[in-house]
């Protein structure tokens, strides 16, 4: 990994991007309890926060060279199973385009650059209660 960047860093990075950049704006407004709706993964328990809402998921760390890596991060974008997938499609466009504003700067210096950005399948969570989900996967060259 670059040495102005550790993993822990991006992470909190990709995280802060939709809790409170400006860039997200229209993402906390859609959202259930507005940027209380953005919460870590290993937050998801019954009762989850207000609908709709996401949680990131830091995912693996494919090694693109001896100098690039393609950390994996998705989101996980959920709904009540009463209002089918159309907020929930809606919020996949102003992810992509929270990401897409900029690049994400590094605390240490410099850019990260996001590569791709793409959703995932229609599915329901019966571990919370049937509600919808779908992802939303970024990979990120550093």
């Amino acid at each position: 990994m670059n040495l102005t960047l550790d993993l822990q860093d991006l992470s909190r990075i990709v995280f802060q991007r939709l809790r409170a950049d400006s860039e997200a704006t229209a993402v906390r407004a859609a959202l259930g309890a507005g940027a209380l709706s953005i919460i870590p993964a290993e937050a998801l328990k019954l009762p989850p926060p207000a609908t709709p809402f996401v949680a990131l998921r830091a995912g693996p760390v494919p090694i693109i060279s001896n100098a690039v890596y393609a950390p994996i991060f998705t989101w996980y974008l959920y709904d009540d199973p009463q209002q089918n997938y159309w907020r929930i499609d809606g919020l996949l466009y102003l992810i992509g385009k929270a990401y897409a504003a900029r690049l994400l700067d590094s605390p240490r210096g410099g850019a990260i650059n996001l590569v791709d950005g793409s959703a995932g399948p229609q599915t329901s969570d019966d571990k919370l209660g049937g509600l919808l989900v779908r992802t939303y996967q970024l990979v990120i060259y550093c």
